[in-house]
């Protein structure tokens, strides 16, 4: 026996043990991906987060598969994947057919009842460089808070009162002074009021983030009471 020989086995060895490593490496880093990828009623089409409308809850580049979900049980406060005229959004449900929506100085009411806000701390410096405040917003009937974003002044601060007509939902970013949604029409390149028939799902977590701790967490997990300066 050569000395190549007597080294090949050591060589297999190394060989097995770094693929091995390499394959455990790669199951402990995608395995919050497995789990969300393959929940019962998963659409399984990939989709990513272009833009900032719906921070501090959903990042640029943020991806997402949604949970498919009957129109019948759609309901306030839910992330909806939707249809529309020039593609796919995303934005929160805020009102269901036959609720009045109104927006008065960035407050939202619904059913002539205010959303209830409080402030959590600065928010995150938008691309353009905008300072944001954080807020926590519960809706009327919604289970818990979840995080919006308010820059100031805008002009989707203020709105008339509208009807969401039947088989329709009111939608709304989370970055409420940058998102063009329900509050703005189609030549403005908002949603307008988006055809329920339009839903392709809820977005009720991620299976890709930068931040691998928010991969297969919930969306809109528990709403801290004060977050740091």
């Amino acid at each position: 026996m050569n000395r190549t020989q007597r080294r090949l086995p050591w060589v297999t060895v190394s060989v097995c043990a770094a693929v091995m490593l390499a394959v455990g490496g790669l199951a402990y880093f995608f395995s919050p991906s497995m789990v969300v990828l393959f929940r019962a009623g998963r659409v399984i089409k990939p989709y990513y987060i272009p833009s900032e409308s719906m921070l501090p809850t959903l990042n640029v580049n943020d991806r997402i598969m949604p949970l498919a979900l009957p129109t019948q049980k759609i309901d306030r406060g839910m992330i909806l994947l939707f249809n529309v005229a020039d593609g796919v959004r995303v934005a929160r449900a805020v009102g269901l057919a036959g609720d009045t929506i109104e927006m008065r100085d960035g407050i939202l009411f619904i059913n002539s009842s205010a959303a209830l806000q409080r402030p959590i701390g600065p928010g995150p410096t938008l691309s353009d460089g905008t300072k944001t405040q954080m807020m926590a917003e519960r809706l009327p009937d919604e289970d818990q808070e979840h995080l919006v974003l308010d820059a100031g002044a805008s002009e989707g601060d203020n709105t008339a009162l509208v009807r969401v007509p039947a088989g329709s939902i009111f939608v709304l970013g989370d970055n409420r002074d940058f998102a063009a949604d329900s509050r703005f029409p189609l030549s403005q390149l908002g949603v307008e009021m988006v055809p329920a028939s339009g839903v392709i799902g809820i977005v009720d977590t991620l299976y890709w983030s930068k931040d691998r701790a928010r991969i297969g967490a919930p969306i809109d997990r528990s709403v801290p009471r004060q977050v740091a300066p």
